[in-house]
């Protein structure tokens, strides 16, 4: 008959296995906020690519034709296909135009919605018209609160 030796543990503990849970409860309470921090600024990225290739439709029709777009036009003379325009798969912002009463401004916006609605939208006026290059084009950044902040990069909260 074989003794089994009491020195020589075969497995955790229960105390061992609640500590190497509370650890990975921890490690992933500090990471799921990182995580959709990322999400939430990948997606502003695919709101501003958006509005800059819209920029661009823009100047390519003014090129084109000689004028921007009349007033009340939406972004389906730019050539998409859907009004408001939807700028990625997941539907996080929305693409819309307003063209002002003087014919060489223009605002683009992209409307957050569902899970970036908490980041606010994105804006992009032109106004081709300024002397100082710097100034024609200004991002900026309404947050959900209704104030506006300077640029696209935005950290919530602040």
């Amino acid at each position: 008959m074989k003794s089994v030796k009491s020195g020589s543990p075969r497995g955790m503990t229960l105390i061992e296995l609640l500590i190497a849970i509370a650890i990975v409860g921890v490690l992933a309470a500090i990471a799921l906020p990182n995580y959709q921090s990322y999400q939430q600024k990948s997606a502003r990225n695919a709101g501003a690519a958006c509005l800059i290739d819209a920029q661009q439709r823009m100047e390519s029709l003014y090129a084109r034709n000689g004028r921007y777009p009349p007033l009340g036009a939406s972004v389906t003379v730019l050539g998409y296909t859907d009004d408001p325009h939807r700028c990625d798969d997941d539907d996080r912002y929305r693409l819309s135009l307003v063209m002002a009463i003087d014919p060489v401004r223009y605002s683009l916006t992209a409307d957050a919605r569902g899970s970036q609605a908490g980041d606010g939208d994105l804006l992009l006026d032109v106004d081709p018209g300024l002397v100082n290059p710097d100034e024609r084009q200004q991002k900026r950044h309404r947050r959900p609160d209704g104030s506006v902040l300077p640029g696209w990069v935005f950290k919530p909260g602040r």
